[in-house]
């Protein structure tokens, strides 16, 4: 801690700015710095050819949206914060696997019990707004829901700080102790797996939080195994798979086939409570799909369970590997046909023949 320790961004680098230091959690270099910083166009030549006026201009990342190139005039000065913002904090898998990550490790440290101690939170739909309140607009999805169950008391007693996302590049709070809680990566960068990869120890952690919690262990009365296909369809990104109903018709007659047989469930981009989720993942006896976020429910599925990834052999795209691995899970990886975008391309298609 100490006077100059501040928070920048809507990833929340955190910045030593009396020692111009700046610490990457282990998220990392992934946190891209011309969004979240104040950054000199020492590339350009000097923006003006009077000798009195400054020589470089600062570089505006937002292209005019926001006013003085996205500089915050008024930052917000607190005591003691524990932050727990991150690259990417509100994407589902980054969310499941380390902002909550972070967020049981202070708790299980003891820091969270200290009354003067504000938790810095990234923003979330159906929190920390007016219209999350009651007859707001904003519906709860798993974020929210978790927050609720996990650090309900300490939004409840009004200790929450809560964080947007997007907004200007520049310093947005500055703390006198600042707490964050980060491990080392459970594999090297640039290893399979290693894309802000959290460790077995937490990943079980949150799994067992969460699913210890009343609330959620009541919904497993349903035995029935399951065989969940992750549909994507209509999303920009892989939402077109080639010949995926024939690829969902096959599975739905395997599940039928099974014995015991099991139930086929289509998880798309249906609304689900995170009682819902987890309880349908708790029975899946099979997951299969195209490489996306809701393979990050693999977190609440049981040993054993098969996990068949339609997906990329980067290593830059084996974070659901790594989290299967840690869940001892069996995972099939099948890869897909090679394109240009990569993971940003729209239609996919299988390789080997396709369905076939």
């Amino acid at each position: 801690g100490g006077p100059g320790i501040a928070i920048a961004g809507g990833d929340g680098l955190i910045l030593d700015e009396a020692a111009c230091w700046l610490f990457l959690p282990s998220s990392g270099r992934w946190a891209q710095g011309a969004r979240n910083l104040q950054m000199l166009e020492l590339w350009t030549g000097p923006p003006s050819p009077h000798d009195t006026d400054p020589p470089f201009t600062f570089h505006d990342h937002n292209r005019g949206q926001f006013p003085n190139e996205g500089r915050v005039a008024k930052v917000r000065s607190e005591g003691k914060v524990a932050s727990i913002v991150q690259f990417a904090a509100v994407s589902f898998f980054h969310f499941a696997t380390e902002v909550l990550g972070r967020l049981l490790i202070l708790q299980h440290r003891g820091v969270l019990e200290d009354p003067e101690v504000k938790l810095l939170l990234p923003k979330v739909a159906g929190l920390g707004s007016k219209a999350s309140g009651k007859g707001g607009k904003e519906q709860k999805g798993f974020a929210a829901e978790a927050l609720e169950l996990l650090a309900g008391d300490i939004i409840a007693a009004d200790r929450a700080i809560w964080l947007r996302t997007d907004g200007p590049p520049d310093v947005r709070l500055r703390a006198k102790t600042l707490f964050y809680a980060d491990w080392r990566l459970p594999a090297e960068p640039g290893a399979d797996g290693s894309h802000c990869a959290t460790p077995r120890s937490v990943l079980r952690l949150v799994r067992s939080e969460l699913m210890g919690e009343p609330s959620i262990a009541d919904g497993a009365e349903d035995s029935r195994g399951a065989l969940l296909f992750l549909s994507r369809a209509g999303q920009s990104m892989r939402g077109a798979l080639k010949d995926e109903a024939k690829l969902e018709r096959g599975l739905e007659e395997r599940a039928r086939s099974s014995r015991p047989p099991l139930e086929f469930v289509r998880f798309g981009q249906e609304s689900r409570t995170l009682r819902e989720q987890v309880a349908l993942f708790r029975r899946a006896r099979a997951v299969v799909g195209v490489h996306g976020g809701a393979f990050t429910n693999l977190l609440f599925s049981g040993a054993g369970t098969a996990v068949f990834e339609l997906g990329f052999q980067s290593p830059f795209a084996g974070h659901y590997r790594h989290l299967a691995a840690a869940m001892d899970l069996r995972s099939v990886p099948l890869p897909l046909v090679a394109d240009a975008r990569g993971m940003g391309a729209r239609e996919v298609e299988l390789a080997g023949g396709g369905v076939d």
